[in-house]
């Protein structure tokens, strides 16, 4: 068997908002922070959704 592959290994993003929530006129913004601390990697420009609790 070639590599060392794991089962079960996955991805475990988290997301850290960086500041306060602006409203703009194109609707809500704001700047997070996003690490992977699971054991595979997360290509970039993955794209990311939230859910606000205000």
């Amino acid at each position: 068997m070639q590599g060392s592959l794991e089962p079960g290994a996955q991805p475990d993003l988290t997301v850290r908002r960086n500041q306060k929530l602006a409203c703009e006129r194109e609707g809500w913004r704001f700047a997070a922070s996003l690490c992977n601390r699971g054991l595979e990697p997360v290509g970039s420009g993955t794209p990311v959704t939230c859910t606000i609790i205000y």
